[in-house]
């Protein structure tokens, strides 16, 4: 009796620990698809300085973003989620932030928030840094 038990608990130790592992590789499965999808948008920024990816642009992130390209511009990072200090605010989550640099050393940081369409964004903020 005492080995059939030891047996199911050993069973459902195992089960657990996978389902654990296919939920951590699931969520850097989407980490990985979200950073391509942030990535291309910025790449089209940049090339085009205009995305099909973004849904939503406020005119003054437009101006903001604007007063960046106009010299010479790269890509910096995409970071996902918002910062510390950002999360515990009121405001709006971001999905992702893409941060840009100039050839003046001017960051540009653009706070992004997916749509129901899993590909577009709207900006909900930018911040010089």
């Amino acid at each position: 009796m005492r080995k059939k038990r030891a047996g199911l608990v050993l069973l459902a130790c195992a089960c657990v620990g996978c389902l654990l592992y296919s939920c951590y590789q699931g969520e850097q499965a989407r980490r990985y698809a979200l950073r391509m999808f942030c990535w291309n948008v910025a790449n089209d920024l940049v090339t085009k300085t205009n995305s099909t990816g973004i849904v939503l642009l406020h005119p003054y992130a437009r101006a903001q973003l604007e007063r960046l390209l106009g010299t010479p511009t790269r890509i910096e990072a995409i970071r996902l989620g918002d910062k510390l200090s950002d999360v515990l605010s009121l405001e709006e989550k971001a999905t992702a932030r893409l941060c840009f640099i100039n050839d003046i050393n001017q960051h540009l940081e653009i706070r992004t928030r997916q749509t129901r369409d899993l590909t577009n964004f709207t900006v909900i903020g930018t911040l010089w840094y």
